[in-house]
């Protein structure tokens, strides 16, 4: 391979040498991911030695706030249908065994099923202690019925909590696990705290229920337990009763506007509950709305609250909003049974990353008995019911939905039903980074994206005039690498600096995370760079159809790759500084039975193992790049040729084992490897380039070398000279 090197100032790139940012992302990531280091939970720091001027200090991780929501896969922790159901008045622990649920959780968010009960009744879930249930009910039931209900439970004695079943009658009890609470108290904004479950409103014990079409505001904030300010949200349920006709119950912030949505269904003369986070509002007031023809009571018991506060809100916490209705099939087609609905979360609410939504389920309009199950399109269907329906009833449940994209909704009944689906809340981003984007001489970079290996959209941020970054991660990347590539200019980029990563390109290290956790001074260092390009050829002036320029580097094992093209190449974003260049796989019309070399500048052939300092060490040339300049360098690829020959014993039988073979040249380059000798007699070939080329034999590779011709030491060995596609045989090699 020969080479005609220039320079001059950056100009216009070939026709086509564009790259769209998409593009850039999928190459840094994919480069990036080559080669990581972990890191430990609690310190970030670089192992990478390069000769950057900058230094860039180790990031640390922020611990998580407590009172945090962890969102996991709904998974069934207890189903008394392979125990015994529970009798009426019984008591019945059920311990937490979920593998995806810390053993320091404090309290779990349940979706509580009654299945098949004797009589109608109330089902109370509470921490297990030694004390007797609250008075309160998480879930009401009639006879014969499956009817399900969302709560935030405490866990108590022995990491259990207990469910009460309030009937005369027996019922069995389904508990699925949705998330889970970190322990300690709510003290920053967006982080949740359970309370001692409490009623705070009764409307029977005063007799006066809400009329119909009208509206009571609840006093929340400073009732039941609850403090009486800091109160973003309230985790309550709801509980209809006495009740004459069917209708609905709507809760929404006192002060606002009443939205559409729903947060419990009901039946006439049904008593029925349903869970809810309800965002307060004026004086720490939740106004809820009866929207049924007739008065009906109401019955509220608070389980927890959301904390408010200054600043941002806390990672893996809980963002309320007023209820917002995200899909009603009612004004489309309703869910066929085997035919999922998705449902998308491209609510103007939705925080960046969103953990889990926090939605309100109805299923309505059925008529044959199922029930939903709702999961996220990147996981697919899950094993739990939600929302549990019968034919003439509209059936509402709270579910904790962690997503990474869209909700899938499918419909576990033998019918169709129409499925309406009310937004109240976020869980947030559980993870974060935070660094700034400089040159390796300290400059702050405006515009650089920042990018994380994060899944399919890698693009994290931008880093701003100060360089500062800061981005939160999706919920599925508990860890990530970070890498910045050169700022955008007209939204291209400007290849002016080489993208890098944190810890560096060829040995990152990977930002581990837990739940709430956040990591500062996640921060990367860009070298200047400049672009390499120029035409590729063979001997006799053909362009080369195939083939790819590798570029090396003293101060790192990070490669730059491009590929050739109709005789062309070229390379933006290269560091300035000492480059080694390769030809690889490098093909054309020219007419030779072995194909062209693969080498290194200049004329050198190449080893396995390829390095900046191998091809130093074998006499390769480096090839100087100036920052924000274009170096025009022009290879030529030459023809192989072929060596072939023998290898036998010192008494003349074949060699069987595996043996090596060393091809060596004049400027100190060497071709080693291994050849499994199975033939009689053994045989051998390899490629070669043209020129003087010496060839050797050795059974291990710390034994010594036998060479062609006379089996002798290498310093000792006769050069073979090859043609251009030149197949030269014979070459036969008595071993020791």
């Amino acid at each position: 391979m020969h080479r005609r090197p220039s320079s001059r100032r950056r100009g216009l790139l070939p026709s086509g040498a564009t790259a769209s940012l998409a593009t850039v992302a999928t190459v840094v990531m994919a480069l990036c991911a080559a080669g990581s280091a972990s890191a430990g939970p609690t310190r970030l720091t670089s192992t990478a030695t390069t000769v950057a001027p900058a230094t860039v200090a180790p990031a640390t991780v922020v611990p998580a706030a407590a009172g945090i929501v962890g969102s996991i896969r709904p998974e069934r922790l207890y189903d008394s249908r392979t125990d015994t159901p529970l009798n009426p008045g019984e008591d019945r622990s059920v311990c937490d065994n979920t593998p995806s649920v810390p053993n320091d959780a404090a309290a779990l968010v349940v979706n509580l099923t009654a299945v098949s009960p004797t009589a109608a009744g109330y089902l109370t879930a509470s921490a297990l202690s030694d004390d007797a249930p609250p008075v309160v009910s998480t879930l009401n039931f009639t006879p014969g019925t499956t009817t399900s209900n969302l709560a935030i439970v405490p866990l108590g004695l022995v990491g259990c909590i207990q469910v009460h079943n309030g009937s005369t009658g027996k019922t069995h009890v389904l508990v699925d696990v949705q998330g889970y609470l970190s322990a300690g108290p709510a003290t920053v904004n967006g982080s949740t705290q359970t309370i001692y479950p409490s009623r705070i409103l009764d409307t029977r014990t005063k007799r006066v229920a809400i009329p119909a079409h009208s509206s009571l505001d609840v006093q929340v904030a400073g009732a039941g337990g609850l403090p009486p300010t800091n109160v973003a949200a309230a985790w309550l349920n709801l509980t209809v009763t006495g009740n004459a006709r069917a209708g609905y119950l709507t809760a929404y912030p006192t002060g606002t506007t009443q939205p559409l949505a729903a947060n419990l269904n009901f039946g006439a003369g049904e008593t029925r509950a349903a869970g809810t986070l309800a965002k307060v509002g004026l004086n720490g007031r939740v106004t809820v709305y009866n929207g049924s023809s007739a008065p009906a009571h109401l019955v509220v018991d608070a389980q927890g609250f959301v904390r408010s506060g200054s600043g941002a809100s806390a990672l893996a916490g809980v963002t309320p909003v007023a209820p917002t209705r995200l899909v009603d099939t009612r004004t489309s087609e309703p869910v066929a049974p085997g035919t999922p609905l998705t449902v998308g979360l491209n609510s103007a609410t939705r925080p960046t990353n969103s953990a889990a939504a926090v939605v309100a389920v109805t299923a309505t309009d059925a008529t044959a008995p199922g029930y939903l199950r709702v999961s996220s399109s990147q996981v697919g269907d899950n094993s739990t019911s939600m929302v549990n329906f019968v034919p003439g009833r509209a059936t509402t449940n709270l579910v904790v939905a962690r997503t990474i994209q869209d909700l899938v909704i499918a419909n576990g009944s033998s019918q169709a039903v129409h499925v309406v689906v009310d937004v109240v809340g976020w869980v947030n981003p559980e993870r974060a980074i935070s660094g700034t984007v400089t040159s390796t001489q300290g400059a702050p970079l405006n515009k650089s994206p920042v990018y994380g290996s994060t899944g399919t959209s890698p693009l994290l941020a931008y880093s701003g005039a100060d360089g500062r970054y800061s981005a939160s991660l999706p919920p599925s990347a508990t860890s990530t690498l970070v890498c910045a590539g050169s700022p955008i200019v007209n939204s291209m980029p400007t290849y002016d600096y080489a993208s890098d990563c944190y810890g560096s390109w060829s040995n990152p290290d990977r930002v581990t995370l837990r739940l709430g956790e956040s990591a500062t001074g996640v921060d990367v260092a860009l070298q200047p760079a400049g672009v390499l390009r120029g035409t590729a050829t063979d001997t006799s002036g053909g362009k080369l159809t195939s083939g790819q320029v590798w570029i090396y580097r003293l101060d790192t094992t990070r490669i730059f790759r491009t590929t050739i093209s109709d005789g062309t190449w070229f390379l933006r974003g290269v560091p300035a500084g000492q480059n080694y260049l390769s030809l690889a796989g490098p093909g054309s019309a020219l007419a030779t039975p072995f194909g062209l070399a693969r080498e290194w500048y200049p004329d050198v052939q190449p080893g396995p193992i390829t390095t900046a300092a191998l091809m130093r060490d074998a006499g390769a040339e480096a090839l100087d790049v100036t920052a924000g300049a274009t170096t025009t360098t022009d290879l030529v690829a030459e023809p192989l040729a072929r060596l072939s020959g023998t290898l036998s014993n010192p008494d003349g039988t074949p060699v069987t084992a595996q043996t090596g073979i060393r091809l060596r040249r004049p400027n100190g380059s060497v071709w080693v490897d291994s050849s499994s000798s199975v033939e009689s007699p053994a045989t051998w070939a390899r490629f070669a380039h043209p020129g003087a080329t010496t060839a050797c034999a050795y059974r291990r590779l710390a034994e010594p070398q036998v060479c062609w011709k006379g089996n002798v030491p290498p310093d000792e060995a006769t050069p073979i000279t090859l043609a251009p596609g030149e197949d030269r045989t014979g070459i036969a090699i008595t071993l020791p």
